[in-house]
């Protein structure tokens, strides 16, 4: 089950991560979020709008192992709702995630 983690939970162990070793992929299409990370010091993964956020996270993930900067933490802000999320049109749960996980 995707659960929601309260910011205040995880920012102790943030401190420690590099910026490099971290990413941020948030719902474009959501002008509150949109506002929300546009100061965000991390780097982000935008993806194009024709296609399935799983991909373009994925491609985005795979760029950076492949220039030798692997992500170890994503850090993920959309709305949603008890076991999914979403991302532009697109409700990502479990089962959507089974269907993606290659």
């Amino acid at each position: 089950m995707l659960s929601a983690t309260s910011f205040a939970s995880v920012a102790p162990s943030l401190i420690q991560l590099p910026a490099a070793e971290q990413c941020l992929v948030a719902d474009q299409s959501c002008s509150q979020i949109q506002a929300l990370v546009a100061g965000a010091q991390l780097k982000a993964l935008d993806g194009a709008q024709n296609e399935h956020p799983l991909e373009w996270i994925s491609e985005g993930l795979g760029q950076q192992r492949e220039a030798g900067q692997p992500i170890r933490t994503l850090h993920l802000i959309a709305h949603g709702r008890p076991g999914a999320f979403r991302i532009g049109g697109t409700w990502i749960d479990q089962e959507v995630l089974k269907t993606h996980a290659a």
